[in-house]
């Protein structure tokens, strides 16, 4: 998820596409 080299914030690209990620990492 890094970007440029910098950190992802969930701001930049959505919380909705962060809570996506969360809900991914959670599967495994």
């Amino acid at each position: 998820m890094l970007k440029n080299g910098k950190t992802p914030d969930p701001n930049a690209f959505g919380v909705e596409s962060f809570n996506k990620i969360l809900a991914y990492n959670q599967k495994g």
